[in-house]
């Protein structure tokens, strides 16, 4: 007889339409049949149609492809089913899912649970201006560092999300960076590119091309950056942990020719913990080894080694004013930047802030930077600041200057950012070719889809 478990399984979904007595289609299923009703409905609805000859045939053994062909019928029906007989219908695809893609039969929820891909994106066009690179003294004195370049770019990124497992994803995203009036095509990088499994609420492993956390203002690390390593992170609502070993790409993109001698010599370790007040107001430490050594065309000839380590505090006053701060010290081995310990220092205030999502929110900021000489050899920040402090290490020189910044939401997926860099001094290293950076300014739209 038809195996009373796959028919039992189709009983609840014999509710799912307004039969109450269907009419019996097949001669050999009778009144007396315990499936009886089950076989008369699910034939009204269309869901088992028996075979040619106007027979259901009960005593035969139903195949997987037969199952299948059922599936299929459900899911056609599938906004018509309760939640229960849904996610028992999902199951159902699960279960035969091979034979429902010969079938040429998509399933939105099998498709969900074996990698269901979701995809955005976003677009920022910016006008800005741009200090020139390292000081040269054979060059004319126009082309000297501290000279201004105004630029207009465009970069596109396109992320995507892949649910391979239950809590495991795969993440990645492709960005391109076009220089308005430049010639050919940019090549298409993947700054991400990672898996990651949820553990929990608030634990997670992720492995590949990520983006880490350090400073609390991101004017020394950039969110944005890419890490390429083994994370893990932990915490609970007022605390968090952050540790990874890995190679920070962003980093190597900028400096590698000049202070690092390939990849290998990249590797590091960090580790990062924070806490949180009720109020939003938070408190971070990290570290951060480099464990090898930098052989570089700028490093010394014995080699640079070295580490960094910082703390930083976002606090929350009153009102929609915040107070950020970050001072963050990095260590070398010996004085091949003229120290050997280089302080990076950072103090800002915060009126109120941009909320995606939410038109007519609103930031406006005021911050003031000091940074020693070889203080951002690891720093790799957003390139709104990085031209300045880009400026001071690779001239040797101490640099401190005033940043402000207004940013405005002004649709749903739009806003607006202006920022202005001032004030700016210099010293040591190579000044005496230099007259210290000049003031800079930019403005930037981001859009979302």
């Amino acid at each position: 007889m038809m195996e009373r478990k796959w028919l039992a399984a189709l009983l609840p979904l014999t509710m799912m339409g307004a039969v109450s007595l269907a009419a019996n289609p097949f001669a050999d299923v009778t009144p007396d049949d315990w499936a009886y009703q089950a076989v008369s409905e699910l034939s009204e609805e269309g869901v088992v149609s028996g075979y040619p000859d106007g027979m259901f045939r009960e005593e035969r053994n139903v195949t997987r492809y037969e199952r299948a062909q059922i599936t299929a019928r459900l899911l056609a029906k599938e906004d018509q089913l309760s939640d229960r007989d849904r996610r028992m219908t999902e199951k159902l695809a699960e279960e035969y899912g091979g034979e429902l893609s010969s079938l040429g039969v998509r399933v939105r929820n099998l498709e969900k649970q074996q990698g269901n891909i979701s995809w955005s994106g976003d677009y920022r066009l910016r006008f800005f201006d741009l200090l020139e690179g390292v000081a040269d003294p054979e060059k004319d004195i126009h082309h000297r560092a501290g000279d201004m370049s105004s630029y207009e770019d465009a970069r596109l990124r396109i992320s995507s999300k892949a649910e391979v497992a239950p809590k495991v994803t795969v993440n990645g995203r492709m960005t391109t960076l076009m220089s308005f009036g430049e010639t050919g095509d940019k090549d298409v990088k993947f700054d991400r590119a990672n898996v990651r499994w949820q553990m929990g609420k608030n634990s997670a492993i992720t492995a590949g091309r990520q983006g880490i956390r350090l400073d609390q203002a991101g004017f020394f690390w950039d969110p944005d950056a890419a890490y390429d390593g083994l994370t893990f992170e932990t915490g609970t609502d007022s605390f968090s942990l952050q540790a990874g070993i890995g190679y920070p790409q962003s980093v190597h993109a900028m400096w590698g020719q000049y202070f690092y001698g390939g990849k290998s010599e990249m590797e590091s370790w960090y580790a990062r913990i924070a806490g949180r007040a009720a109020n939003g107001s938070e408190l971070s430490a990290f570290y951060w080894k480099d464990t090898g050594t930098m052989k570089g065309i700028l490093a010394p000839s014995e080699g640079l080694k070295a580490s960094m380590y910082g703390a930083g505090a976002d606090i929350h006053l009153g009102g929609k004013w915040d107070a950020v701060g970050d001072y963050i010290v990095t260590h070398f081995n010996h004085e091949g930047f003229g120290r050997k310990n280089a302080a990076y220092r950072m103090a800002g205030l915060r009126w109120g802030r941009e909320i995606d999502g939410v038109p007519g929110s609103k930031t406006i900021s005021l911050s003031y930077i000091a940074a020693d000489s070889g203080s951002y050899l690891f720093g790799v920040t957003a390139l709104d600041e990085t031209d300045v402090l880009d400026y001071g290490l690779m001239n040797g020189m101490d640099t401190r200057f005033w940043s402000a910044y207004a940013g405005y939401v002004l649709t749903k997926n739009t806003k607006a950012g202006l920022f202005y860099h001032f004030g700016g001094k210099a010293s040591g290293g190579r000044q005496k070719y230099t007259p210290g950076p000049k003031d800079t300014w930019g403005f930037k739209i981001d859009i979302k889809f």
